[in-house]
């Protein structure tokens, strides 16, 4: 039965290991994006009418270890996996194209803000439209922060805030859109798996707990559990702690 244990966490400790060195968490943030103009009949790509003074809901995910296409330390073009999903009673979800972060250094205009902007957009997930595209801009409270891609949810949230949001979709051949969402985003809230670290230190701890109990069994009976009993007596069953859920953070992601 000890060994049993031993090769559990064993086990543990080395799939934590493991997802730590594949891939980094992605990062996870919702937003809601306050409507202030909308032109079109919003049915296909939100199953309700869109009007000033609605909200959207939506999610923002990428991956944060890309690297930048330009060696300009104050702005920051990335080209990173992810997805910008919005809507109301259905949702659009579409391919991030570029994720920008920008120092207000960097501004012909400075205007005391840093800013982050994903871009996304595809020509070919809604029939009856040649192009669909959309941006979500966020706002840093204060200047200066240097063009670097948030690593973390928390990061992310802690330099931006909210900013201008919008949404067009082109017929066919048509430079003009048929249908126009404009509107203000603020970031709310976040969702992100465990990070590495996390991992390991529950792994860590479940090892802790077997062998504290072990211990504790030692210095209560002077004895060792061998193969499941204890002085000719039936041992105490355990429930050993599983670890489920490990996997690369792409495939949790983007479905």
């Amino acid at each position: 039965m000890e060994k049993r244990r031993l090769a559990l966490c064993v086990v543990l400790l080395l799939l934590t290991g493991i997802s730590g060195r594949a891939a980094a968490d992605p990062v996870r943030a919702d937003f809601a994006v306050t409507v202030t103009m909308a032109n079109g009949n919003f049915d296909t790509f939100f199953g309700t009418p869109i009007r000033a003074g609605d909200v959207l809901l939506g999610t923002l995910v990428y991956d944060p270890t890309g690297v930048p296409d330009s060696t300009n330390p104050l702005v920051g073009r990335y080209d990173p996996p992810g997805t910008l999903s919005f809507g109301a009673r259905a949702r659009v979800e579409l391919p991030l194209v570029e994720v920008a972060v920008n120092d207000d250094r960097s501004k012909s205009v400075p205007d005391g803000h840093d800013r982050f902007e994903a871009a996304v957009g595809t020509t070919s997930a809604f029939p009856g439209f040649g192009f669909v595209t959309a941006s979500l801009e966020l706002d840093s409270a204060a200047a200066g922060g240097g063009s670097t891609l948030p690593r973390t949810t928390s990061e992310l949230l802690a330099r931006f805030g909210g900013g201008p949001f919008s949404f067009f979709a082109f017929p066919p051949d048509e430079d003009d859109p048929s249908h126009v969402v404009m509107g203000q985003a603020s970031l709310i809230g976040a969702a992100q798996t465990p990070d590495p670290t996390s991992l390991l230190l529950l792994g860590s701890g479940t090892c802790i707990l077997v062998f504290r109990g072990v211990a504790g069994r030692y210095r209560r009976t002077g004895t060792l559990p061998v193969n499941g009993r204890r002085n000719g007596a039936a041992g105490s069953s355990v429930v050993a702690p599983t670890a489920g859920g490990v996997q690369g953070w792409y495939d949790s992601s983007f479905h």
